[in-house]
């Protein structure tokens, strides 16, 4: 289970850096158009999502190490 636990940590850690590389990417243009905006705010959203559910997974994994289940 911790080794399924680690791998989905891991997906989601890349997911939000992925999504923190294209949120910085807009931010950084000088112009955006509705549709950038818009889509800024849903990399916004979805990167909090990724967030939550990678913090999850790390209060499960630091919670079964302190319990000693490596």
């Amino acid at each position: 289970m911790t080794y399924t636990l680690r791998k989905l940590y891991t997906v989601c850690d890349d997911e939000r850096q992925r999504l923190e590389d294209r949120i910085r990417e807009r931010e950084h243009a000088n112009t955006l158009t509705a549709a950038q905006r818009l889509e800024l705010r849903e990399l916004h959203k979805s990167h909090r999502e990724v967030e939550q559910q990678r913090n999850s997974y790390l209060a499960t994994l630091v919670a079964l190490r302190a319990r000693g289940k490596r």
